[in-house]
């Protein structure tokens, strides 16, 4: 997200009455706008018609979600949470899903399903990001019954820096791809022992696993805590 000293109001291409559209920065053909989700209504219609190079900021409250929050094909994205809690009612969906998506970061929010606890049936990651590339998700909480914290398929440089995730039912992790860095995290009470499960373009079920910190060609895993696990 750029930051400045100052903010000049812009109109925005969404049309809806109760967010607040914002540039930040100077004038420029590359201008970052920020919009702002008051409310689910506006946060659904957010991410129905927002277009390339937006910051959206939501605000620091629970946001009782019915369906999942998608993006696709989008460039140049931050959801800056601002410690918003986004909790989903199905327990069949992702909570937050990227599709061919690239420079795009999700920053400071609590992501769960509505029973933490994961039941029996629940089929839901909490991140879900399938292709695209430079993708970062950083200070948040990812949080069951999710049955992975974030699964990412073709997904180039992916970041996944200072997060806690916990309480998911198969793993903290599924990673599917060339590139990935996972730093600072704290893995805790997530099932499978913890362990980050790495396909390396091979077909289900992956074949390697990892919950120490380790450097590879294609992995970086390094600065992390494996704590507790549910199996």
């Amino acid at each position: 997200m750029i930051k400045a000293s100052f903010l000049i109001t812009l109109a925005c291409s969404i049309s809806c009455s109760s967010y607040r559209t914002q540039s930040k920065g100077p004038e420029t053909s590359n201008n970052t706008v920020s919009i702002q989700a008051n409310n689910e209504k506006d946060l659904y219609e957010i991410f129905d018609q927002i277009t390339d190079t937006k910051v959206i900021e939501l605000k620091n409250r629970i946001y009782n979600l019915d369906k999942p929050l998608i993006l696709n094909n989008l460039s140049h994205i931050t959801i800056n949470g601002n410690g918003a809690v986004l909790v989903l009612d199905s327990l069949v969906n992702d909570v937050v899903e990227l599709n061919r998506c690239h420079n795009v970061t999700i920053d400071n929010i609590k992501a769960l399903h509505k029973e933490v606890n994961g039941p029996v049936g629940c089929t839901g990651n909490v991140i879900l990001i399938n292709g695209g590339s430079n993708i970062t998700i950083i200070n948040s909480e990812l949080n069951g019954c999710g049955v992975v914290g974030v699964t990412a398929y073709n997904s180039i440089n992916l970041k996944i820096i200072s997060n806690y995730i916990h309480k998911n039912t198969h793993y903290p992790i599924i990673y599917d791809g060339p590139s990935v860095t996972i730093k600072d995290n704290i893995f805790e009470n997530n099932g499978n022992q913890n362990k980050i499960a790495y396909m390396a373009g091979s077909p289900w079920p992956p074949l390697q696993f990892f919950n120490t910190n380790v450097t590879t060609k294609e992995l970086i895993i390094e600065g992390n805590t494996f704590g507790g696990s549910q199996n």
